[in-house]
C-alpha cells in the first residue's frame, strides 16, 4: 500500500435534483457530466456514485425521493468517514425554463466544511464561500 501522502482522495457526485424543472432530466445530465469529470481528474481515486449507492441510500425510496427533491439528504460527513469518501458534490437545477441554472456544493468530509458555487444560464458565476474550506 502506498504511503498516506500518495493516497488520492475519493470524490462522489450525488444525484442532482431538477425540482419542478421544465427540463426534468437536466439534473441527471449534470450528475453524469460531473461524475465523469471527477473520475478523469488525476487528483482523485476512481469512485463512482453507483458503486456506493446502497451504502449512501440503504432505502431505495430515500434515493428516489432525493433524486426528485434533494431530500432526505444523507449525512455526508458520517457517510464520508465510513466509506472513506473525502469530497462530495451535491447540487440543484433551477426551474427557470429560459435560463436554467445549476448550483453545486463541494463538501469536504475531512474538514467538515462546504463551498457552494452557482453557474447561471447566461454563464454568470455567483456563490458564497463557507468558512473552513481551503
Amino acid at each position: 500500500m502506498p504511503p498516506a501522502s500518495q493516497i488520492r482522495p475519493r470524490c462522489v457526485v450525488l444525484p442532482i435534483p431538477s425540482q419542478d424543472s421544465p427540463l426534468p432530466f437536466i439534473g441527471t445530465a449534470v450528475h453524469f457530466l460531473f461524475g465523469n469529470l471527477v473520475v478523469l481528474h488525476p487528483g482523485f481515486t476512481e469512485c463512482w456514485f453507483g458503486w456506493r449507492v446502497a451504502k449512501i441510500f440503504p432505502d431505495a425510496a430515500d434515493l428516489e425521493a432525493y433524486w426528485k427533491t434533494g431530500q432526505p439528504a444523507p449525512d455526508l460527513i458520517r457517510t464520508g468517514r465510513r466509506e472513506q469518501i473525502r469530497f462530495w458534490i451535491t447540487g440543484t437545477v433551477s426551474a427557470e425554463p429560459e435560463s436554467p441554472a445549476v448550483r453545486l456544493s463541494l463538501t469536504d468530509a475531512e474538514k467538515e466544511a462546504a463551498m457552494a458555487r452557482g453557474l447561471g444560464g447566461k454563464g454568470k458565476i455567483d456563490g458564497q464561500r463557507f468558512k473552513g474550506l481551503g
